[in-house]
């Protein structure tokens, strides 16, 4: 068994290596162009990326077999997902692991035949001044793509802005009068003898047709007309249900998708604003009325019961007496938990929350009250708690003795701007056992709300350690402001899709600091068996889970393009570009690593499968450590399955030289710096074209392809840009 060659000084004379590795060549390559499928995939899959075409956005139902197997082992698999978005998380969580592990190796390869002073020259030339020079003119084509992007949409698709069309044809129908908001257009129908208890092939009603696009006139007069608000659609959901959570992101994107289905540029400001006011006349025709839809959660999510609300758009300075004002809706909920999200407004209103609370044995009880602004709670009737005023979030207590019962509750609160949060709790006697053995019980969902960094630290130290020290303190405010910083500084776009260039700056300059400890040292390099037999998994898997943990944005690794590197990531590709390099100098590595590239593969499919229902389930249910440690576990076995499969896969089929696969690879590098600006280029100009949505994905990646590589043949390959990015090439020898 072959040791890996002996570290030599900086002065060492260069060792003159002639095999190349079109394998790996090939590999590198391919993993810069699926940068480009990535990119172009965003356009149907992410609604908040320019050119998003949400009538080409498809979601399909979850098979039967894989909930089965989720259900198997614990997870939760969504009932839909969109093709896009998961061939997206498929490529997302292997590629750039793949990239630096080969950088890794060439790395190595480098400085091996070449020493450490060429080393740092080449990679210099390579990757630093690259860097230094693409990162502008990105900025400034993309910008300029975007423009023409949309003056192309304006020439070729002015007839599909807005909502011209469907406005044309709302006499056609009394869906489509519904849909866009129309009130006297479906009077009309409904005089015309239109069936106003039709269905569509959802199982919806004209009433869940008119909830969920929030239109509260069109609302009350089917109410008045009859139509039964208990009907479900064939995912069992009320009209109510479409309306009755709060605003969120995910509610955002799915006004975005259908909006483009239909065709229809939607106001969304003001379906935020009128979905409670919908919800509010459909609860109360439900408490009023003889019938009352059957509700899809009977597991209320707080204590609190006979639970009702008032909501006032006005900006308070302090509490008012909400009893004297006009609210602008009111509503029950059988939620039985406070939750600002009742107000449907995310600023500038007043709340009133009223409910009853069990108490099961007589005792002091303690409430806290927490606010960003004012609040109030009155307990059976009386005020206990006054936290008034306008300010960041506070906390404040107070007891009261109460006796077995049912105890009225009713907060009163103000959020006058900026951030907003409320929390309630209660500890006293019997409070375990309502709380699953917890010391208090929450008593609210505390909503969207800025809390201060120290404030979520004591929270935790309280929580889980049983209070903060105040020796702690120093080092807590030293560890947010510095982690604040790089943080910050990490998520600021400045490098846009090239940040890769600049964390293979600092691989490589840590590689340079580890080989020079080493020589200073005497380290002996690592034995074979550490890279290429089996066993490398029980050091590879748990390195790459410790900086995994720390990510959740997706699946797979976060990506942050800021100046400030974020030292979780720089860890992250440390494992894999030290991988790279330690396998460099091993033959056994070009018989053994990915020998099962199949088997690689075949095991990866169910791994990815079951992190994507863990990961649906981090999404529905918040950060939950269990779920959180599996599906980021999930996450390392899937990308190490899928570097060694393609290794292997590649050698298999790439070890033999091309002048094609050659030519591809010299050309990736200026494919993957350029694509930005020409694909959202096409992507923006295109984004209404009713074409299918895959003809359309393959138009802009071919096209996008085609013009780089014209330009690379006449403009780069054989200029002074080629021998920046790849070194001196001459058509003699290309002919050659």
């Amino acid at each position: 068994m072959e040791s890996p060659p002996p570290i030599e000084s900086v002065s060492a004379p260069p060792v003159l290596e002639k095999k190349r590795y079109h394998d790996l060549d090939a590999l590198r390559a391919c993993a810069m162009l699926l940068g480009i499928v990535l990119h172009g995939i965003l356009a149907f899959g992410e609604p908040t990326w320019q050119g998003y075409a949400p009538q080409n956005d498809a979601h399909w139902s979850v098979p039967e077999v894989i909930s089965n197997a989720a259900a198997a082992v614990g997870a939760e698999a969504p009932e839909t997902f969109s093709p896009y978005k998961f061939c997206f998380t498929a490529i997302h969580g292997f590629r750039m692991p793949l990239f630096f592990v080969v950088s890794g190796f060439f790395t190595a390869m480098l400085w091996s035949n070449r020493g450490t002073k060429e080393l740092l020259k080449h990679r210099a030339k390579r990757i630093l001044l690259p860097l230094a020079i693409f990162t502008p003119i990105a900025w400034i084509t993309m910008l300029v793509g975007l423009g023409i992007g949309g003056l192309g949409e304006k020439v070729f698709f002015d007839d599909k802005r807005d909502s011209k069309g469907v406005v044309e044809k709302t006499h056609h129908s009394i869906t489509d009068a519904v849909m866009l908001g129309d009130l006297s257009e479906v009077k009309g129908h409904v005089k015309r003898g239109a069936d106003i208890k039709q269905t569509n092939d959802k199982g919806e009603t004209l009433l869940h047709i008119a909830a969920f696009f929030a239109h509260p006139e069109i609302v009350q007069f089917l109410l008045d007309k009859g139509l039964d608000i208990t009907i479900k659609s064939k995912k069992g959901q009320t009209a109510l249900n479409y309306v009755e959570g709060p605003w969120s992101r995910e509610i955002e994107g799915t006004y975005k998708f259908v909006g483009g289905l239909v065709g229809l540029d939607l106001d969304l400001e003001r379906i935020e604003r009128d979905r409670p006011k919908c919800a509010a006349i459909l609860r109360k025709h439900t408490s009023s009325g003889s019938r009352s839809p059957p509700s899809n959660n009977t597991k209320l999510e707080g204590p609190l019961q006979n639970f009702r609300y008032r909501v006032y758009y006005q900006q308070f300075n302090t509490l008012p007496d909400f009893d004297k004002l006009t609210p602008e809706f009111s509503g029950k909920s059988e939620k039985g938990i406070i939750d600002l999200g009742f107000a449907g407004r995310k600023e500038t209103f007043g709340m009133v929350f009223e409910g009853e609370l069990e108490i099961k044995k007589a005792g002091e009880f303690t409430f806290q009250l927490g606010s960003d602004d004012g609040s109030r709670l009155f307990v059976n009737g009386k005020e206990l708690i006054d936290n008034d005023g306008k300010h960041g979030m506070e906390y404040k207590e107070g007891s009261v003795d109460l006796e077995p019962g049912m105890a009225k509750i009713r907060v009163d609160y103000f959020d006058w701007g900026g951030g907003q949060g409320l929390s309630l709790s209660v500890s006293g006697a019997g409070i375990k056992e309502l709380s699953k053995e917890k010391d208090e019980l929450l008593l609210s969902k505390e909503g969207e709300k800025e809390e201060d960094f120290m404030r979520e630290v004591k929270t935790w130290f309280d929580e889980n350690l049983g209070g903060m020290p105040g020796w702690a303190m120093p080092f807590v405010i030293v560890i947010g402001v510095v982690g604040g910083v790089f943080f910050a500084g990490g998520m600021i776009p400045v490098f846009l899709h090239l940040w890769f260039l600049y964390y293979l700056v600092w691989m490589v300059i840590g590689f340079v600091l580890v080989v020079w400890i080493a020589k200073k040292r005497n380290i002996k390099p690592w034995p074979t068996w550490i890279t290429v037999s089996p066993l490398r998994w029980l050091w590879l898997v748990p390195l790459t889970l410790l900086p995994q943990l720390c990510f959740w944005q997706s699946f797979g690794p976060d990506t942050f393009i800021g100046v400030i590197p974020w030292p979780p990531k720089v860890l992250y590709y440390a494992v894999f570009f030290g991988f790279g390099a330690l396998c460099y100098g091993h033959e056994e590595f070009e018989t053994k690593v990915g020998r099962y590239w199949i088997l690689s593969f075949l095991v990866a499919i169910p791994v990815l499968l079951l992190g994507l229902c863990w990961l649906h389930m981090r999404e529905k249910y918040g950060f939950k450590p269990e779920i959180h440690v599996v599906l980021s576990l999930s996450i390392v076995i899937y990308t190490w399955l899928m570097i060694f499969g393609f290794i292997g896969f590649f050698r298999a089929f790439f070890s033999s030289e091309s002048r094609i696969a050659r030519y591809i690879s010299d050309s990736s590098y200026w494919l993957y710096l350029a694509h930005l600006a020409p694909l959202m280029c096409l992507q923006v100009m295109f984004s209404k074209w009713d074409i299918p949505s895959l003809p359309k994905f393959i138009f802009y990646c071919v096209l996008t392809v085609g013009i780089l590589l014209v330009m690379y043949e006449y403009l780069v390959r054989y200029t002074f840009i080629g021998t920046l990015l790849n070194g001196k090439r001459t058509r003699e020898s290309a002919e050659a």
